[in-house]
Order: structure tokens, then sequence, then C-alpha cells
């Protein structure tokens, strides 16, 4: 799906954009009439802001398989060093796979941090010998398998919003399946309204039923379902500079096993940490994702975890320069969505 970016001036949003992002980031479904009513705006005024921030790149909602979804799904980061002239057309090259959910350059040893999603070992296996090792300039990698995932981009908000704006877009609660019922496997039709979903995460329900070839019933029926189950994630992302945090930094550390229970605690305390995945298969057990303001900021990340998590070892860090794809979405020079690739596990938009 191709996006065509309008230029946008560049700079922070002003606060009604930020605003509306949020409410987005809460409820990335929700009717511009909910949204204008948290906002005290007209509906027209919101749904118009939005499509500014939309066909400009600025501001998008996407939509993803929970990685629960498929009990033998395999999630792994991995390290990319290539050499310098082949570099952006590897990681351009890359990005257009589906099972590749992130590209990033990055700062130090190496040139690009992958995350990708596949359906179990073996495939990742396949992965890196096939598809890596066949990537002109690719020079060394390493990898790590993700164990948990303590949290996540999807959880991360601007923190615009004050407690009455929240509580009028508050949803009621999503049903709980009942304990002892297990989760059924997603079909094709299911696979298909991810990947729809993933193109456009507030596409109408009459464009889904279009791209998956479902009626518009069936697909408002199946969306709220794979919603109910945790089967699908919705979340709308903005481009970092326009956020406000515009670095972003990875750290790789070690915590002693029976420390990992203190994470939610160092969550708490570090407001500015937008992901913390436990690994496996490495030096490191501790990924961590941080949002900076500044370069000041970002250089005092190491300072901040060895007073907030004396029992974690800091091993490695790197800044992400720039993300030429951020969960299915391929991004410009400015961080802007210019198309997407939707995430697929399942291996049903590739060869292997």
């Amino acid at each position: 799906m191709a996006v065509h970016a309008q230029d946008f001036p560049g700079g922070v949003l002003d606060e009604a954009d930020l605003a509306l992002i949020n409410c987005l980031e809460v409820a990335p479904r929700a009717s511009w009439r909910r949204i204008g009513d948290a906002l005290a705006l007209d509906p027209v005024t919101v749904a118009r802001r939005w499509q500014r921030l939309s066909s400009s790149g600025t501001a998008w909602v996407t939509g993803r398989p929970n990685r629960l979804a498929s009990l033998d799904a395999c999630i792994a980061t991995i390290e990319v060093s290539c050499t310098a002239p082949h570099a952006l057309n590897a990681a351009r090259l890359l990005a257009q796979r589906p099972d590749v959910v992130s590209v990033e350059h990055t700062s130090g040893e190496y040139d690009m941090t992958l995350l990708v999603a596949v359906s179990g070992t073996a495939e990742l296996s396949e992965f890196l010998f096939s598809v890596l090792g066949a990537v002109p300039g690719v020079r060394a990698t390493r990898t790590h398998l993700v164990a948990g995932v303590r949290t996540s981009g999807d959880q991360w908000r601007l923190r615009v919003l004050d407690a009455q704006q929240m509580a009028v877009l508050a949803a009621p609660q999503a049903p709980t399946r009942p304990s002892g019922v297990r989760r059924r496997a997603l079909d094709e039709a299911d696979r298909r309204l991810i990947a729809a979903l993933g193109a456009d995460g507030r596409a109408p329900l009459a464009a889904l039923a279009q791209a998956t070839g479902l009626g518009t019933s069936t697909v408002q029926r199946r969306l709220q379902e794979l919603l109910d189950r945790r089967d699908l994630v919705l979340r709308c992302d903005v481009a970092d500079a326009a956020s406000g945090w515009p670095i972003a930094v990875w750290v790789w550390a070690a915590v002693d096993p029976g420390d990992l229970t203190s994470v939610p605690a160092l969550l708490q305390r570090m407001p500015s940490l937008r992901a913390c995945l436990e690994l496996a298969g490495g030096p490191a057990n501790v990924l961590l994702g941080v949002a900076a303001r500044t370069l000041g900021e970002a250089a005092s990340v190491q300072a901040r975890l060895a007073r907030d998590a004396p029992g974690m070892t800091v091993l490695g860090s790197s800044l992400v320069l720039r993300f030429i794809k951020r969960m299915g979405r391929l991004l410009d020079e400015r961080g802007r969505s210019v198309g997407a690739v939707p995430i697929d596990v399942w291996g049903m938009g590739h060869g292997g």
C-alpha cells in the first residue's frame, strides 16, 4: 500500500493534533463523534485533522497479529552488520518482507536492527541462512529470541489527555475469555482481515469487506471477535520528530533471572520506557527501548538505569538513527509513513 506524503512543516505538532493522536492511541477505531466529545471538538473538525495527519504520513493506525495469536510464533531481534555501500539497499530490501516487522538504522557495532516474526525456530534458521545470507553486503549478524514482552510500543502513550477526557473516551472493557477455553487457531479469513488492517487500521468496514472478500456484517463480527480474544492489536503511531520524542535508544542488559520480577517497578519509574523485552540466546536477557527528547537525555539513560535498576548490568546501547520500517509501516527519512507491508507470521505473502 503506497501513501503519498505531503510536506509538513516539521517540528512538534500542536496540542490539538497531539491530543487527537493520544485519543487514537487509546481507542484506535473510535468514532469521530466519540473523539470529538472527548476533545470538545466538532466531529467534522476531528476527521479533517486526522485526514491531514494521515495523508501526510505524520500519523497512522496499524493492525497486526498479537504474538500470542500463534502459539508457535517465533519473534527475534537481529543485529546486522553491512558494508557501507550496500547498507541502505539491504535495509530497503528487507523492509519489503512481511516477516520483517521493523528495520532500523542504528549506531554502534551493527548497522541495522531487525525485528522478525516467523512461525517457528526452523523458519527463523531458514531466514538467517537463506534470506539474510543472500542479501548483498551483509557481513555478520547476532540473533536474540524474544522470550517475553513486559511492555511494548503498543502501550506507549503521549499522555496529553487529562483524566476527564480519558473518561469520556473510555470504551467498555472487552469481554474476557472464560478460563479453560482455548483460543482457536486463526483461519485464512482472519489472517486476510488482519493483513487488511495492517494497511489501514481505521479502514471502514466496507473497505475491509472488499479487501477480504467477506461480507460487511461478517467483517464486523470477525473484527470484534479478534479484538475480544486479543488476537489483534491496533495501534496509532506518529513520526517521532512530530511527537516531541525524536530519539529512540536501545539498551542491551543482563539481569539475574530472579530479578526479572522487579522490571514492572522499573516501568513505573521510567515513563520514557517504550519497550521491555525478555531475551534468550545471548549474553543479554533484557532489551529496553527508551524514548528521549534530546541527545542529552539519551546519553543519560545508562546513568538513570544504574540508579533505578541497580541489579541490571548494561552490556551495550545504540541510538536509532532512522526507521526504515516500523511495525509494518515503511517510513521516509523524516519518519513519515509512505507505505505498508503488513506483518505476516504465517508466510502467506512471501516465499520463505
